[in-house]
Order: C-alpha cells, then structure tokens, then sequence
C-alpha cells in the first residue's frame, strides 16, 4: 500500500508541474522533460518519508520466502532419502569413504 501512495504522490506532483509550465506557455517534448525533472526534485525533497516507507516494503516483499512448489519439494525429499541411504551404507560399510575413492574414468 505505501507504494502505491508513493507512486499516486509523484504522479501527483508530475501532473501539477505539467499544469504550471503549460500555464507558462512550455509546449511539447521540453514540457514533458521539465516536468519530470521538477517532479524527480520536488518529490526527492517533499516525499523522504513516503520514499523510505516504500523502499521497506519493496525490500520486504523481495525477501519474502516464496513457498517451494510440489516439484522442489519431492526433489528435497528425494535428495534427503538419498542421502540417508548413503549414510546407512557408508556406516554398514558397503560404500568405500568418499575422501579415500579415486575417481573412477567414465567408459564410453
């Protein structure tokens, strides 16, 4: 929400400068320039407080942990059986320990 009072905040301001310089006889692609670099100072200026609380809720929303989908989850569980099997066949002695195995050459 403070985004979007942000945003409507310096659309605001842009249309209020777009209406002053049109009243001071400003036409065109200038007219446009002018406004959006009024608009950038006054709102950088007037708004610090809306600009700070949009900024936390922007860093809010990135860091919010999506929720895995059912696909990463079965990979998670599959990858965490995996490793428990390895576990048990290292500890039954079935596996060589990893540091002590060469790397094997692949047969092609």
């Amino acid at each position: 929400m403070r985004i979007l009072t942000y945003t409507l905040a310096r659309l605001g301001i842009f249309a209020l400068s777009l209406g002053v310089l049109y009243l001071l006889q400003m036409r065109g692609w200038l007219l446009v320039l002018v406004a959006l670099v009024v608009t950038a100072l006054v709102s950088y200026i007037a708004l610090p407080k809306l600009r700070n609380s949009a900024a936390g809720e922007v860093r809010d929303l990135s860091l919010r942990k999506k929720k895995p989908t059912e696909e990463e989850r079965e990979d998670e569980l599959i990858e965490s059986r995996i490793a428990e099997y390895r576990d048990q066949l290292e500890a039954d002695g079935a596996l060589p320990d990893r540091a002590d195995e060469e790397p094997r050459e692949r047969e092609q």
